[in-house]
């Protein structure tokens, strides 16, 4: 009995709301949904949430149909060929891959869209007519739309289902010893700091002694995170009692001298605003004198020679070999000009544009 499962983003709600993700599990034999949930991304969360609905409503499967995504392929894991698969005992498995091995399902992972054809083609068929049914109930929330799928479901798998060839469930039910919340849970190892805490995410815990043993300082425990965001901490497998641990003294010793290094610097703020000011002497600014070049001199004593004989600036620039530009310049200059000084303005000639020569 084997289930394909996959996530799909996209706007359910369209422009009513955000865009979700919808995880959904197809019966490889039937074609029918066992359990489907819209969730706000995909990610391990949201497939335990879907996968404990399957398994509270219809029981155990034997094996789940699913791509390399990162909730069940360690992403990390390196294979020559991708057309090669490690051996099941080889692979580092994901909290979800634990949980698996757990339950006794067996993972089938596909190497491509078209090999799980059937819970893509489910997908492509609720992104029509699913949207289609949120839309007429005006559905605005992940709370309104997983309502809705509730009821969805079932008038779907009776119109699309086909009977399986053999009567009868092929789900497992679950061993009565087994607790799905210690199962299909985050758990992480950690080591206990000498203090006897342990840090998981943002928050400390206090580990508290216990009959056998008063610190667990060194020592490598597992933090159980569960769906409802409980925390456990268990050492081989004995649950250890624990509490929120209490601020750092140094965390407390910053806090305070924080408020301290505040309070002086306002105290020395006020003290320099009774201070009086000095007046702030002013800059000088020196300026030197910038004398032209012999080779400027030379030009402008040039130019200026054949401008008195009547040539164009066409006819100074090609005996003397320079642009008409720094001809015009020297032309318009009433003495050599100053190396990056440019021209003053008392040291032009006065000249009228042409529209003032042209005017009457």
């Amino acid at each position: 009995m084997l289930l394909q499962i996959d996530g799909s983003i996209h706007h359910w709600l369209e422009d009513r709301g955000p865009k979700t993700a919808l995880l959904l599990a197809v019966d490889d034999a039937t074609g029918t949904v066992p359990g489907a949930l819209f969730h706000p991304q995909e990610d391990g969360y949201g497939y335990f949430r879907l996968l404990w609905r399957i398994i509270e409503s219809r029981g155990i499967p034997l094996a789940l149909y699913s791509d390399h995504h990162g909730v069940f392929w360690y992403t990390h894991q390196r294979r020559e060929k991708r057309d090669e698969e490690p051996p099941a005992d080889e692979r580092k498995p994901t909290q979800f891959g634990r949980a698996m091995r757990d339950l006794g399902i067996e993972q089938v992972f596909a190497w491509s869209p078209q090999a799980k054809g059937r819970v893509e083609r489910v997908a492509g068929t609720f992104q029509d007519r699913l949207v289609t049914e949120l839309r007429l109930a005006d559905v605005r929330s992940l709370e309104e739309a997983n309502r809705l799928l509730e009821a969805y479901i079932p008038r779907y798998n009776e119109k699309f289902g086909v009977p399986a060839a053999n009567e009868g469930s092929a789900y497992r039910s679950l061993p009565p010893e087994m607790d799905l919340a210690d199962v299909l849970c985050f758990k992480h190892r950690r080591k206990v700091a000498r203090d006897n805490t342990v840090k998981y995410q943002w928050r400390t815990l206090q580990l508290l002694p216990g009959a056998d043993r008063r610190s667990y300082a060194g020592k490598t425990i597992e933090v159980w995170e569960r769906l409802d965001g409980e925390l456990s901490v268990l050492y081989e497998d004995q649950e250890i009692a624990t509490q929120e641990a209490p601020p750092r003294a140094s965390v407390l010793r910053g806090s305070k001298s924080d408020g301290q290094y505040k309070d002086r610097t306002r105290f020395m703020e006020q003290v320099e605003a009774c201070l009086p000011t000095a007046p702030k002497p002013a800059k000088k600014r020196v300026v030197e004198a910038r004398r032209p070049t012999p080779r400027m001199e030379a030009y402008w004593e040039a130019i200026q020679e054949a401008k008195s004989r009547g040539l164009s600036l066409r006819t100074i620039a090609r005996e003397l070999g320079i642009s008409r530009s720094t001809v015009a310049k020297y032309v318009r200059a009433t003495k050599p000009p100053a190396y990056g000084g440019g021209l003053l303005e008392e040291d032009k000639e006065p000249r009228l544009t042409e529209s003032l020569v042209s005017s009457p």
